[in-house]
């Protein structure tokens, strides 16, 4: 005997309630959204799809429920105050509807993020300095736009690689039968895009298609460049390439300070290099960054979400 709840009878719940349903695709997202929820002080419960009976984890149950949810919003025009599903974009812009599939464009009560995944929205320069912050014995407001600047380059001049990683994946996505080196459900061989040795076996795989990739991105259905990474990166090997490099060039900001190649810190100024506040509190690793990053949220960067929010109930 099923356990789980049926979709209609939660809605029917907080309609009455007044205390909005949001469905989302799996517990991560569910851990992410109510954060988020909780902090805007909005009356919402987020719901992992496959709570529900019939349904399981992922985009496609999402788009089902609220297709489902299609008539109750014509019941009552105030009922779209009360659920909200939200999906991320993937690959779904880039390749045609399939027979199975159900056209999501013209669902009312849906978000479609703005980037591949909802990861990409953690990788910001707010919450890089919060990020050092934490890492560090300095307070935000500490910490130069130099020191940040610095960072940042070197996270910017690791995408190039990314891009072409994540346009392999997106023409594995597209194209039917093309033979990919990895998809976005990772890669049969065991290789993950967020290992480096990984990502150099994956680049020495992808760069000679690096022509024909170019070629593909130009097709008038795809139509995309460096500047779109964000929109076809998945959202955790973004974050993860952002938390890597982040991590390996702020352990070399104290040795800049100290040397004055970014502006000294407090302690540094005066003569106390060893008490360098860009000096390390502990030895972070990657997914103990990874997990921190993903309790800062950018409300700038998140304003697509939270102009959702803001439509359900007060």
């Amino acid at each position: 005997m099923s356990l789980k709840y049926k979709l209609n009878h939660i809605v029917v719940k907080a309609i009455m309630s007044k205390q909005a349903v949001i469905i989302v695709e799996g517990k991560d997202d569910r851990k992410i959204y109510q954060r988020m929820i909780d902090e805007l002080k909005i009356e919402a419960v987020v719901w992992q799809v496959n709570e529900f009976k019939d349904y399981h984890a992922g985009c496609k149950s999402v788009i089902e429920a609220i297709h489902i949810l299609q008539p109750k919003f014509e019941e009552r025009t105030e009922n779209i105050h009360y659920v909200l599903g939200i999906i991320d974009r993937d690959s779904r812009p880039y390749r045609p509807i399939q027979e199975d599939e159900i056209d999501y464009k013209s669902l009312k009560g849906l978000l479609v993020l703005k980037h591949y995944s909802i990861e990409t929205y953690f990788a910001t320069k707010t919450n890089l300095k919060r990020m050092i912050a934490k890492m560090t014995h300095l307070l935000e407001r500490d910490i130069s736009e130099e020191a940040i600047r610095f960072v940042e380059q070197n996270i910017e001049d690791s995408l190039e690689g990314l891009y072409y990683i994540s346009l392999e994946a997106l023409r594995n996505a597209c194209d039917i039968g093309y033979e990919a080196v990895i998809g976005y459900k990772g890669d049969e061989k065991g290789h993950k895009v967020s290992e480096k040795k990984s990502r150099t076996y994956l680049l020495s795989q992808i760069l000679p298609k690096q022509t024909d990739l170019d070629a593909f991105a130009k097709l008038p259905r795809i139509a995309v460049s460096i500047k779109d990474i964000k929109q076809i990166c998945k959202g955790k090997w973004f974050l993860y390439n952002y938390i890597y490099r982040a991590n390996y060039h702020i352990q070399q900001l104290s040795e800049k300070c100290r040397k004055g190649e970014i502006p000294r810190c407090r302690s540094c100024s005066v003569g106390n290099f060893k008490d360098c506040l860009y000096t390390l509190k502990a030895n972070y690793k990657g997914q103990a960054l990874y997990d921190d990053i993903l309790e800062f949220v950018d409300w700038e960067e998140c304003s697509d979400i939270v102009e959702k929010f803001k439509q359900l109930v007060k």
